[in-house]
């Protein structure tokens, strides 16, 4: 192991601690979208498919749309895990070749979040807009007497509850 001075100590420390931190966020990540995707009662299940299939995103149903945010939690968990045993393995060992390859990763995944906030605030009315509308048709089709969908929402509104 080589000598470090006290800055580069603490920075070995540092990184341990930071990689430790978001290895329990990436297993979170992980649990909580293979729990949402497989779990014994899936939350996404058919009683709410009818409510959240009426509402509509760019063509596609909200439904289909938060099944993929169940995909998109189990990948961002395992790369998460990822990056964290190359971040925790190369502070720990001081492995220069993987501390380079962890600060990419931690370059890209900074650009990418510029990126997507940058994109948030572009749709964010046109989501809002599309969202509100949707929700006013589901309630209003429930308001109806249509019975897949007021059965959707009371179950959301009861899971939420």
């Amino acid at each position: 192991m080589a000598n470090l001075t006290c800055g580069g100590r603490f920075a070995q420390i540092f990184l341990i601690l930071l990689n430790t931190l978001v290895l329990l966020f990436g297993i979170a990540f992980l649990v909580v979208g293979l729990i949402f995707k497989f779990g014994e009662q899936k939350f996404l299940d058919e009683k709410i498919k009818p409510t959240l299939g009426d509402i509509k995103l760019e063509g596609n149903s909200l439904y289909y749309l938060a099944d993929a945010f169940t995909i998109i939690f189990i990948v961002v968990g395992a790369v998460l895990i990822a990056i964290a045993i190359i971040g925790l393995i190369g502070a720990g060992c001081l492995v220069r070749w993987m501390l380079v390859v962890y600060a990419s990763f931690v370059i890209l995944i900074f650009i990418l979040e510029i990126v997507a906030v940058a994109f948030f605030f572009v749709m964010r009315r046109e989501f809002n807009d599309t969202i509100t509308t949707g929700m006013k048709e589901s309630i209003k089709k429930a308001n109806e007497g249509n019975k897949d969908v007021r059965d959707g929402i009371v179950y959301i509104f009861d899971s939420v509850i």
